[in-house]
């Protein structure tokens, strides 16, 4: 039987986190070497990426959970969509965010940390949502006092019953992001119990935004440096009804 988030909760951090490294092997933390917050977001991404790239070369880059397979998404291409979405308004600066399916964490922190959303995630498998809270954990000391750190669910993302039991909603959430993980599951939960107007964030290897009743596309952005058209690609759609 699956341990319940609730039981493990304690459990999960039993030694000191490492800091996350910079690519020249220092922390970047907001306000080191006299440089303001504002101007920290590179270096803010930069010790990420780092981190995750040390994680993904210790542990790999691929697992069989218990809800299927994890592939990470790439910290650069997600990024690239949403400073483009930003860019043209389609993402608001204010939205709530939730990544449905959040692995180890990784966009989560992107989001909140880099570009300073509210964010949380939804992961079914256990041990990923363990990985995750320790990674969060990591990053802690480079969050602003009164910022929030992001929040890591564990459950279905389609049972509203795993946002109740933290104290909240499905609807309470008006940017939903997915790595191609039971998307269509999860856009017909949109549709039918998504907050008016949601975004819905589709990220995958198809070129072409797929059809969903009750969502209509509004972008698709193609994340490949190498040409036009190169994948991956982030497809955003609105809620209709």
């Amino acid at each position: 039987m699956k341990p319940s988030a609730e039981r493990n909760r304690a459990e999960i951090v039993r030694e000191r986190p490492h800091r996350p490294p910079s690519e020249h092997g220092r922390t970047a933390k907001p306000g080191a070497d006299g440089f303001p917050f504002h101007e920290s977001r590179e270096r803010l991404f930069h010790a990420v990426r780092a981190h995750f790239g040390q994680e993904d070369r210790r542990r790999g880059v691929y697992a069989i959970t218990g809800a299927g397979e994890f592939v990470p998404s790439s910290l650069e291409n997600v990024r690239r969509g949403l400073a483009r979405l930003l860019s043209q308004g389609v993402l608001r600066p204010d939205s709530i965010f939730l990544d449905a399916g959040s692995g180890d964490g990784r966009v989560v922190i992107l989001v909140s940390l880099v570009f300073g959303l509210r964010a949380y995630g939804v992961e079914y498998d256990d041990l990923l949502w363990r990985r995750s809270v320790e990674n969060i954990a990591v990053f802690r000391h480079l969050y602003r006092a009164g910022d929030t750190l992001p929040t890591v669910l564990c459950g279905d993302f389609c049972d509203e019953w795993t946002y109740a039991r933290y104290g909240t909603t499905f609807r309470g959430f008006n940017v939903v992001f997915n790595y191609a993980n039971d998307h269509h599951r999860l856009a017909s939960k949109i549709a039918q119990d998504g907050a008016e107007n949601v975004l819905f964030l589709y990220y995958g290897p198809c070129p072409f935004p797929e059809s969903f009743p009750g969502l209509k596309p509004v972008m698709s952005l193609a994340l490949g440096n190498d040409a036009p058209w190169a994948g991956p690609f982030l497809h955003a759609y609105r809620r209709t009804g």
